[in-house]
């Protein structure tokens, strides 16, 4: 039994069409719209995965320059540490050769082994060794007033 709908669709020449016809010209539409969805949706997809792969690469890359940067600042570090330390070294010799400039300046102005020992913080021995070897005498004081030297 067909049943026969009178429907008038001047714009497609057609007066009357079936219930069947209709049915299967609208599952045609609705099949050719999927498929042109579908057809979309998979042209999206593959653009989402390149992107994710070129996301991929970016972090990798990344990562791996982390990593070598990484490297990079504890090499830093290490010779920040040496250095660091070697200034310290050096600091504490200056300051020791400091006082004995210092003392050797005052040996070379007069000044006893006592002043030398006392101002420079310096033991007997060293205040001794640097008064003998700044003024020639060697563990005397020079006499008052009388200044012989022999060239």
């Amino acid at each position: 039994m067909t049943v026969v709908i009178s429907m008038s669709l001047p714009s497609l020449g057609l007066k009357y069409m079936s219930i069947e016809m209709l049915i299967i010209a609208i599952c045609i539409g609705l099949n050719i719209a999927l498929a042109y969805g579908y057809y979309q949706l998979g042209k999206r997809l593959q653009s989402a995965h390149q992107v994710i792969r070129a996301l991929q690469s970016d972090v990798s890359a990344l990562c791996a320059g982390a990593v070598g940067v990484s490297q990079h600042i504890d090499k830093i570090e290490g010779q920040s540490r040496y250095l660091a330390d070697r200034q310290d070294q050096i600091n504490a010799n200056s300051s020791d050769d400091r006082s004995y400039i210092q003392a050797m300046r005052m040996a070379e102005k007069g000044m006893d082994v006592d002043e030398l020992m006392s101002t420079c913080d310096l033991a007997h021995e060293e205040a001794s060794l640097i008064y003998a070897l700044h003024t020639g005498h060697y563990g005397q004081k020079p006499a008052v007033g009388l200044d012989i030297r022999l060239d």
